[in-house]
């Protein structure tokens, strides 16, 4: 639930790997990732990926772009999006509550739960929503349509046999 979480699960080895933002090109460094590594010293890096972010607005099956109230992603990823957001706004001539959540994978499952609320959306992936069952209503949302994001794959330090790739340094 949480990347203090995720750094514990691979040095405990509950997980052999961690996957973890590491810097994006719209909120720039993940400083308390570095906070993380820093004080764990039992992880260590062992792969870097970078990914183009394509975020996608979500919601059930039988809900209507004009029914929505309320939208939840990560809060930098409502940032990323808030120009979509803002206009959606405008269309509706009310706001559309935006809802913090710990990650796009977890805002499509709250949606994808929420028996209660259906007016509700998520951003979030195509992958996301697929399992999740939801439909996209529009995809590439985001501010920036050339929007990166590098993430570095964690492995407990002593069950490492090599380094993947050449090690990042932190500073």
């Amino acid at each position: 639930d949480s990347l203090k979480e995720l750094f514990e699960t691979v040095v405990n080895g509950k997980y052999s790997y961690g996957v973890v933002p590491i810097e994006s090109s719209s909120h720039g460094t993940m400083h308390n990732v570095y906070d993380l590594l820093l004080a764990n010293d039992s992880v260590s890096i062992v792969g870097e990926i970078g990914t183009s972010e394509k975020h996608c607005l979500c919601i059930k099956e039988n809900v209507n772009e004009s029914d929505i109230t309320s939208v939840i992603g990560h809060p930098h990823i409502l940032e990323c999006c808030s120009d979509y957001l803002d206009h959606l706004d405008k269309v509706k001539d009310s706001h559309i509550t935006r809802v913090g959540s710990w990650d796009s994978a977890a805002a499509c499952y709250q949606v994808s739960q929420d028996k209660s609320n259906i007016n509700i959306a998520a951003i979030g992936s195509q992958e996301a929503a697929s399992y999740y069952g939801l439909k996209i209503i529009k995809s590439g949302i985001g501010n920036d349509q050339n929007a990166e994001t590098r993430y570095i794959i964690l492995a407990r330090s002593n069950k490492l046999t090599k380094t993947i790739v050449d090690p990042i340094d932190i500073v």
